[in-house]
């Protein structure tokens, strides 16, 4: 199903896709049996090529360049902007997880939430406004941050559990 300019525009055999929006899952190019994606908003999986089982919601929302990772949720403006290959990710809010393009089995609520984390940092837990903002380094695993700014300086680090404010 597609609405919008140019949405759904280059899939020819892709399955039990809905694209609503402009340029929403606009050069998904999967397989007969491949899809099953949700996108809706302007640019929402725009560059998305064989994704699957992933949901996005908002402008240019998991509009990672090719992006190939499965089941993703990405809800709010920048959510999940630039991730590729990561997989099994949710990004709730504008701006989180926006520069993560690896990482997978990450949860980012709260704008900004993983804001910086651009490389393969996985298996981490972002809830609150800029919560792990900072955390930049593919080593950056199994962390976890609740609150307002919560570990928002951790630059480098894993199996860290911070609750609170800054």
């Amino acid at each position: 199903t597609a609405v919008g300019y140019e949405s759904l525009s280059v899939s020819i055999d892709g399955d039990y896709n809905t694209a609503i929006g402009y340029l929403a899952l606009r050069v998904y190019e999967g397989t007969d049996g491949e899809g099953f994606n949700t996108a809706v908003g302007a640019n929402a999986m725009g560059s998305a090529t064989t994704a699957e089982f992933n949901t996005a919601m908002g402008y240019s929302s998991l509009a990672g360049d090719a992006l190939t990772g499965d089941r993703n949720v990405g809800i709010g403006y920048h959510a999940g902007l630039v991730l590729t290959s990561g997989a099994n990710n949710v990004f709730v809010g504008a701006d989180a997880g926006d520069a993560l393009t690896t990482g997978a089995n990450n949860v980012a609520v709260g704008k900004g939430a993983m804001g910086t984390a651009n490389t393969g940092e996985s298996q981490n837990v972002a809830i609150g406004t800029n919560a792990l903002e900072d955390m930049d380094s593919a080593e950056d695993n199994h962390n976890v941050a609740v609150g307002y700014r919560a570990a928002s300086n951790l630059t480098t680090g894993a199996n860290n559990t911070v609750i609170g404010t800054e």
